[in-house]
């Protein structure tokens, strides 16, 4: 799914209104401390994948991350990726029930793929590929990838990893890291090391290739993010309603102008304000009070959210980040503090302000 796709459907999903944030921390992590000197980088909050709440046996599992999801595949044995439980000491992998302690891990899978397996799963024998596919994360559909754990690698110089950029380019190869021997030799057995990637950035697949057996777990990984972003002035004369030959950049973002209701789109937001469309949020101006910094936060977060869902601007921002911080920030004002609107209104005119390739 391409990122325009996942775009649209992430707020058709949300049907334009999702669930009040009660935490008023930032989901993406750019504080108002920060908001001086923009940077993606900030946005870029690394984390790691790790198969604990996946049950073990499941086949070709699907990761859920905080920015997405990651699809799993494999070609070895019967061609499936599975969870095997270092830690439930089966006794099938005595190698693997070595790292106990990792718990879950993705293996190639050596049994059957029907679901019902001969006995518990275990890594196949004869090796393998695992397949991760980043495209559904981030607002680029790529990451940074920085290490991850392996485990059970016997032989030095065969077994690797490598790191793939998006289909759409031709799938260029990124990086390539042999893996080393888990233990000492001649067997490697039940072994674990942890290989650097890089870090290496535009990843789009990663295929750890196993000449025997082997596993994989704590893949450290942060979302790619974008450096542009245009003003909501700009926004705000794209409609193609206008005189002359003005030009419509909405219909390439799934919305057509004037948009929806603010308050279909974002939770609390004040009556007075909660039926204007999208394109008076961004001819609003401001004032004191609640009612006046939410203004201000609206007319920001209707650009940003333009911003993320147009194809051509690489935003460092997903339509459900900016969605979440709004509705982190509306709940987290209060009659005597607006400042968690007006930091996050400060925060989201920086990246509008990025500039875009975007013509009138």
């Amino acid at each position: 799914m391409n990122r325009t796709a996942r775009a649209v459907l992430g707020l058709t999903v949300l049907g334009w209104v999702t669930v009040g944030c009660s935490d008023s921390s930032n989901p993406v992590g750019v504080s108002a401390a920060d908001r001086t000197t923009p940077s993606v980088l900030k946005l870029a909050a690394e984390e790691t994948i790790g198969f604990a709440a996946i049950p073990a046996g499941t086949v070709d599992p699907v990761i859920n991350v905080n920015t997405g999801t990651v699809t799993t595949a494999a070609t070895g044995c019967v061609d499936i990726a599975t969870i095997y439980d270092t830690a439930a000491a089966t006794g099938v992998d005595p190698d693997l029930d070595n790292q106990s302690q990792q718990g879950n891990v993705l293996i190639v899978e050596e049994n059957d793929g029907d679901g019902v397996f001969v006995e518990s799963p275990d890594d196949c024998f004869s090796g393998g590929t695992l397949t991760l596919d980043f495209s559904g994360v981030g607002p680029l559909g790529t990451v940074t990838l920085e290490a991850a754990k392996v485990l059970d690698i016997e032989a030095a110089g065969v077994s690797k990893i490598e790191l793939f950029g998006p289909a759409s380019g031709g799938a260029p190869l990124l990086f390539t890291v042999f893996l080393p021997v888990t233990s000492p030799p001649p067997s490697g057995d039940g072994g674990i090391a942890t290989v650097g990637l890089g870090p290496t950035s535009g990843v789009e697949t990663m295929v750890v290739t196993f000449d025997t057996s082997g596993a994989i777990d704590d893949i450290e990984f942060s979302p790619d993010r974008g450096g542009e972003g245009c003003t909501p002035g700009r926004w705000k004369n794209w409609t193609g309603l206008g005189r002359g030959n003005q030009t419509d950049n909405w219909s390439a973002t799934g919305v057509a102008p004037p948009g929806p209701a603010v308050g279909a789109t974002f939770v609390g937001v004040v009556a007075s304000l909660a039926g204007e469309n999208w394109l008076q949020a961004l001819q609003g101006g401001g004032g004191s009070g609640i009612e006046g910094k939410q203004e201000i936060l609206l007319r920001a977060a209707v650009g940003a959210l333009l911003n993320a869902l147009h194809p051509d601007v690489a935003y460092p921002l997903t339509p459900g980040e900016i969605i979440a911080m709004v509705n982190g920030a509306i709940a987290a004002a209060t009659p005597t503090d607006t400042s968690p609107l007006t930091d996050l209104a400060d925060e989201l005119d920086d990246f509008n302000n990025l500039g875009c390739s975007l013509t009138r």
